[in-house]
This record gives structure tokens, C-alpha cells and sequence, in this order.
């Protein structure tokens, strides 16, 4: 566990904060340029970049744009033709039209587009590093995002930069410390974080001053109560007994008795007046997660920690042999085989539970689980008080411990079903006889395994040699993994600088805010057949014709940072795609159904154009139902690529996540380098009747959009997803599962 003493802020969000009041929103700016480590200018060019270009030779009518730019807000450019995209490998079309938007924009950028197409750029910058200023020269790499690119770890380097290492690392804080600065009258708070509980830390440093020991006199306990509707009055008692006794009290969750928070405010405003009498070695500690609810005067007046489980597997793992008695590990019937047991829950425990295999899985967003799910320490401690009692006679009962493990223990929190399915792959990989064998390793590598050692240091010293930072492999997921990990901390870090980011005000020749939203109305209804009534009523309320209503001024600042209206999104298919490329699907979608009404079916259905693909394929079983008067209820799909179809259709628009289509051999193949979603091929959806799956099909679920979470309907599936679709592969299903393959609808860009 992590201990902070400090404000309830993060290190790099107090750095955010700072940053917002010193030097404007041009260093926010800086946050997000994408800092390539085989370019040389950093970070020297970047002190040289805020000193003499923020005041001096920045000129509006190049920051505009470019900020714009840096900012994926140049979607005129996705409404304008450009020449097709060259044959880059790493050069998307989105890439390409900002490129050619920047060329026609600033003369700066003149030349761009061809430089781009021969020259390894995103390393050497070509012949422009000579013409363009830094400046324009950082705005590039922002605005193409280059490969290989991390804008977080980019944000940490400029805070050591500019404001100090102390903004990026956690001080070395423990409850003791933390103790010296409370006293009767002032409480310590425990600011929760997702998988924390300080439980267990309070009470090893309550043992260690003694409270628990009942032959101490006068004897000191700690008596703690998780709040809740009904506890607060039971909470109040134990706080009034305590202050007399000289007992701790911890009152855990506070955000969840929100109704008893002002009576808690008033009693611990008590604890200073003069009458009151306090016993010197009362101590009062709280926990509760970040709420409005939580009353000021008792934050302003206490001793603050945020709880953070740290991040990484040698991190996490080390955090979970602090905590394991040499009793516990060394001293079992079981005697190696219990350790490599033992060993094989913690790294299971940290590698599958947090954005992160429960929790570093999370990390990797969607690919790791469809929902995220908060596995805590608590979860490990039930597994391994489970082992014990089901070992103690010194047998193995695997298959009452890998039931009880995967589906109560931890499985118990998983509420979607392909998350079950992932979740009993990865637990395979670290609780099963084939991880007691001499040899078994973790990951392919070889780097993660269970030693050969017979006591809790040696195990200690192993962790203390493994990687900090985490290869996909421990996983089971591809190099690509880690990219979109970056991706989506990228996306996070700008969004929120986005948000903070004033509305700034026209310069003399410049477009205001005002010009830049009409425009985009009329081009955005210049692409739909029909009129959105809410673009000329936002057009009106800019004209100054109507009154700016709430809801308009919501859909205005959606279009200033290249978002889709809220009031849009709710009526609207599942995406996450922004504004720009949004409003080009949906010309595409009413284009796809207009071609199909006027011209009639056609020969491949795009299922990513379609509101509700369930939909569409339960009627294709439908329509194979009554053509052979079968039962519905009996029919399924086969999946087959590119033939001639008899029946049922053939569609296409899919796009495949974690892997990529081997035309050669006709099989799913690992993704390419850096090609992060591969284009499927036609797939014929024939209906067949009692259809068995054949063994060496991997079942991938399809759903309409990459967040693959959705609202579980009444059959357990999620709103996201569609349909399973049956695709062949040469290796075993436990191989894609752990990698998270599927198949997507759309993409995010």
C-alpha cells in the first residue's frame, strides 16, 4: 500500500493545477505534444519552446489552428476532398487529411504532403526540420500522434522538468508518521482509490503499538464499523464510549451514509470545544471514496491519505508478500508445492485485477475486460484462506479450488459473461497442476515463474529481479496491447485539457468561436438528407434570433472540441468515434439504407451501418425459417469467408481486434506490428439447423463499438454485443482469449 500525506489531489494532477495558474493555457499545450525518444530536441528544444515562443514569436493566426489541430478539432477537414492517402504503412487517412488540411491552412505547412511520403518521418522530420520553427515542428508530431509515442510519460518528463521530481513520485509516508500528526481532537482520512482498503495496514500498525495485545494495560482497542443505512446512530455510540475509554474507532465507506454526515460534522466539531472531555489516547479514523458529500470542516481539519494500490506486477506482487506471514508460506504439509501455489494466486491476483492478471489487466481497457471490475486485497486474502483450508490434510482438490477461486472468489464480481470466459483462461496460467510441474513458466519468455525455493526471502529477492515495466506477453496479449494502453492515457490527458481550456476570443481577422460553430452546422447539413432541427436552432441562437438554451449550449461546446452532442449520442447507435468522423458514418449509414430501398438488396450487407445488427440477423433466420419451415428456435449461423452464397447473406464492415485475417491460409494470425484492427474479410452468415460448432473455431463475439461493455440485457448479454462468430484458427481458443480478441463494428477514429 501507497500512503501519501499530502492534499487529496495527485501528484500530477497538483501539477495540472499549478501549470493552470502560472504560465496559461499555451504550457497545457505542451502537455500533450508527443515527444518521440529518438527525436534529439527533447527536452532542451522544449524549455527553448516556452521561453521564447510564448510571448515573443507565437503569433494567433498560427497558435489558433495548430492548437486546433493538436486538439483532433480540425474536422473541417474530414468534409473536404483531398487526394487519396499514399501507401504509407504508417499513415492512416485521418492523418493524411490533416496533414493536407495543415498544408491549405498555413503557408508554414507547404510541402507537407509530399515530405510525408518520403521520408521516415516521425524520426528524421525530412527537409522541413530546416524550414518549420519548433513550434511547428512539435505541433506536428502532436497532431499525426506519431507511433511508438507516449504523451503521458512525455507530461511526467516536462513536470520533473519544470516543476520537480517530487510532483511525479510518491513520498515515503507510513501510518506511523501519520500518527505523530493526529491527536485527539484531529482524525486521519483515508481518501479510497479503486481495489484499496487500509484495513489491513491499520490494523498490522495497531498491533505493532500494542493495541492488541490484551495483556497491555490499560488495555486499547480498535473498533471499527462499515457505515451504511442504520449505522450511524450505532457509529455515534462507539465514537461517545471510545472518547472516554481511549479506544480508535474506524468508520469505513463514509460516502455511503450520506445521510448521517452532517451529524457526524457536528460531533467532531465537539471534539475542540472546551468542555469537552477527550481521553489522550482516542484516535479517530476515516475512510471513504471522493464525494461531494463529505463535510468540508472535517477535511479541512484532519490528517489526509489517498490509498492508492500501486501499479505494475513486481509492485503489486512485492505488496502481497509484505503481507504473508514466513509462518503461513514456509510451514505447510504441502511444502514447495504450496508455495508455488501460493506464489501463483498473488501473481494471478495483481496480474488480472487492475486498467489492468485481475488488476494490471485493466489497464489495457477493453482488450483486458469488457467491464472493469474492482478486485481488492480482500479478494486474494479469501483465496489463499480457502487454499489453506482445503490443503490442510496435504491433497490438492483442484477442482473444488479452481471452481471456488474462478467463479466465487473473484468470478463472483464478473458480471459479463466473456469476461467469465477470460477470466477461467488466465486463472488456467496460474492455478492448475500443470504450474507445479519443474520448469512451467508464466509467459512464453521465461522472465515470470514460480522459483524453486524453499523460504519467503528468496521469493522476496526473485520479485524484487522482475521487470517494473510489464511486457504484454505475462498477459497472453500482443506488442499492439501496450499501444492502445498509450492510446487511450492519451486520449484521457488531452480530454481533460480540453475541458479546462477557456473559450478564447477572436483576434482582428480571425474567426471567433461563433464563426467556427456556424460553419460546421452548415456543413454538417449540407452532408445529411435531412435537417437536424437542433443545427438551425444553433445556428439561430448564434444569429442572436433566439435565446441560447442550456441544451444548445451544450451541442456549441460539443463542437468546439470535436465531440458528439450528448442530446445527439442518446438518440442515436452506440459510437465513440468523434464529431468529424461521426457526422461522415452517418452519411455513410442513410447513403447504405437509401441504396437498399431504392436499388434493393444488395449482394454484402455492411452490418456496421446498421442501428440494431441483432436485428437485422435474427430476421435472416427468420426469413430461413419460412423458405424451409424450420423451427427458429433450433437455427444457428456457420461462418464461412468469401463464398457463393445459397443461402443466407454475406457481410462485411467488421473489423477484427487483437488479431488479423491470414488470407494465405484462411485462419486468424497474430495483428501486424502497429496495425492495431484489421479489416475481416465477407463473412456468408448461412442459418444452419442444431449446428455444432467444430473445435478448432475460436468463438469471437462482435460487438457495435471498441468499449464492448454495454447494459446487460434480459438474455446476459450485453447491449454491445451482436453476434458470436465462429473463426478458424490454428491455436488453441486460450490464446486468443487471454489476448481479448473480437470483432468490432466501428472504430473509434
Amino acid at each position: 500500500m501507497i500512503l501519501i500525506s499530502t492534499l487529496s489531489f495527485s501528484s500530477l494532477s497538483v501539477a495540472f493545477c499549478l501549470l493552470l495558474f502560472s504560465s496559461s493555457f499555451l504550457i497545457l499545450h505542451a502537455f500533450k505534444i508527443i515527444i518521440n525518444h529518438n527525436l534529439c530536441f527533447f527536452p532542451e528544444i522544449l524549455n527553448y519552446f516556452l521561453l521564447s515562443h510564448y510571448q515573443r514569436s507565437l503569433k494567433y493566426n498560427h497558435f489558433s489552428p495548430i492548437f486546433l489541430g493538436c486538439s483532433d478539432c480540425l474536422i473541417l477537414s474530414v468534409f473536404q476532398d483531398h487526394p487519396q492517402t499514399p501507401d504509407v504503412p504508417w499513415l492512416t487517412d485521418s492523418y493524411w487529411q490533416t496533414c493536407c488540411q495543415l498544408e491549405d491552412t498555413l503557408p508554414c505547412f507547404k510541402g507537407i504532403s509530399e515530405e510525408i511520403t518520403k521520408t521516415n518521418f516521425h524520426i528524421q522530420l525530412g527537409s522541413l526540420r530546416s524550414v518549420l520553427s519548433i513550434f511547428t515542428i512539435l505541433s506536428i508530431i502532436s497532431m499525426l500522434k506519431m507511433p511508438l509515442v507516449d504523451v503521458v510519460f512525455a507530461a511526467t518528463e516536462f513536470v520533473i522538468v519544470n516543476l520537480g521530481k517530487q510532483f511525479v513520485e510518491n513520498p515515503p509516508v507510513d501510518l506511523a508518521n501519520l500518527y505523530n500528526d493526529m491527536s485527539p481532537s484531529t482524525p486521519l482520512v483515508f481518501i479510497l482509490s479503486t481495489g484499496s482498503d487500509p484495513m489491513g495496514a491499520l490494523q498490522r500498525f495497531a498491533k505493532e503499538r500494542g493495541c492488541l495485545d490484551r495483556s497491555k494495560k490499560p488495555r486499547i482497542w480498535v473498533e471499527s464499523i462499515s457505515l451504511g443505512q442504520g449505522q450511524g446512530p450505532i457509529a455515534e455510540k462507539m465514537i461517545r464510549e471510545a472518547l472516554q475509554s481511549g479506544n480508535w474507532v474506524f468508520l469505513q465507506n463514509c460516502h455511503l451514509a450520506v445521510s448521517w454526515m452532517l451529524a457526524m460534522e457536528e460531533l467532531i466539531k465537539t471534539f475542540n470545544e472546551p468542555d469537552t472531555s477527550i481521553h489522550e489516547d482516542f484516535r479517530l479514523f476515516l475512510s471513504s471514496m471522493p464525494t461531494k458529500v463529505f463535510p468540508v470542516t472535517v477535511l479541512q481539519n484532519s490528517v489526509k491519505v489517498t490509498n492508492e494500490p500501486p501499479k505494475g506486477l513486481r509492485a503489486n506482487t512485492r505488496r502481497a508478500f509484505t503481507e504473508i506471514t514466513r509462518n503461513f508460506f514456509e510451514e505447510h504439509i504441502l511444502g514447495r508445492e504450496w508455495r508455488k501455489i501460493v506464489f501463483g494466486i498473488c501473481f494471478f491476483h495483481r496480474s488480472s485485477a487492475a486498467a489492468g492478471l485481475c488488476n494490471e489487466r485493466k489497464k489495457f481497457g477493453p482488450l483486458g475486460w469488457n467491464t472493469p471490475y474492482d478486485f481488492n486485497d480482500s479478494d486474494r486474502e479469501c483465496a489463499l484462506l480457502n487454499l489453506n483450508l482445503y490443503c490442510k490434510d496435504g491433497t490438492i482438490p483442484w477442482d473444488a479450488l479452481v471452481y471456488i477461486t474462478g467463479e466465487i472468489t473473484y468470478g463472483g464480481r464478473v458480471t459479463d459473461s466473456w469476461d467469465q470466459r477470460c477470466l477461467r483462461t488466465v486463472l488456467k496460467g496460474f492455478f492448475s497442476p500443470t504450474t507445479l510441474q519443474p520448469g512451467y513458466t508464466y509467459s512464453p519468455s521465461g522472465t515470470y515463474f514460480a522459483p524453486e525455493a524453499d523460504d519467503l526471502e528468496q521469493y522476496k529477492e526473485y520479485i524484487e529481479s522482475l521487470p517494473i515495466i510489464d511486457d504484454p506477453e505475462i498477459f497472453g496479449m500482443h506488442e499492439n496491447a501496450n499501444q492502445a494502453f498509450q492510446r487511450q492515457e492519451t486520449t484521457t490527458l488531452i480530454n481533460t485539457i480540453l475541458e479546462v481550456n477557456p473559450r478564447s476570443s477572436a483576434s482582428l481577422g480571425e474567426k471567433s468561436n461563433d464563426d467556427i460553430v456556424s460553419e460546421l452546422a452548415e456543413l454538417i447539413l449540407t452532408k445529411l438528407p435531412g435537417r437536424l432541427m437542433s443545427l438551425i436552432t444553433l445556428q439561430k441562437a448564434i444569429a442572436g434570433l433566439v435565446v441560447m438554451s442550456e441544451e444548445m449550449d451544450r451541442i456549441y461546446t460539443s463542437f468546439l472540441v470535436n465531440q458528439v452532442p450528448a442530446h445527439w449520442s442518446n438518440s442515436a447507435y452506440p459510437s465513440l468515434k468523434p464529431l468529424a468522423s461521426w457526422v461522415k458514418d452517418l452519411a455513410l449509414r442513410t447513403s447504405f439504407i437509401q441504396a437498399w430501398l431504392t436499388r434493393g438488396q444488395p449482394k454484402s450487407f455492411w452490418i456496421s451501418g446498421l442501428f440494431f445488427p441483432q436485428g437485422f440477423l435474427t430476421g435472416v433466420l427468420q426469413n430461413h425459417a419460412r423458405r424451409y419451415n424450420l423451427p427458429i428456435d433450433e437455427l444457428s449461423f456457420r461462418f464461412n469467408m468469401l463464398p457463393e452464397p445459397k443461402d443466407g447473406v454475406l457481410v462485411h464492415g467488421m473489423f477484427m481486434d487483437a488479431s488479423r485475417w491470414d488470407d494465405v491460409n484462411m485462419v486468424m494470425e497474430d495483428s501486424l506490428p502497429r496495425v492495431m484492427n484489421a479489416m475481416l474479410p465477407v463473412v456468408h452468415f448461412e442459418p444452419q439447423l442444431n449446428s455444432e460448432p467444430e473445435p478448432d473455431l475460436y468463438p469471437a463475439p462482435l460487438y457495435k463499438t471498441s468499449a464492448r461493455a454495454g447494459t446487460l440485457s434480459t438474455t446476459g448479454h450485453s447491449t454491445n454485443f451482436v453476434v458470436t462468430v465462429m473463426l478458424p484458427s490454428k491455436r488453441p481458443c486460450d490464446y486468443w482469449i487471454s489476448k481479448g480478441s473480437a470483432l468490432l463494428c466501428q472504430l473509434n477514429d
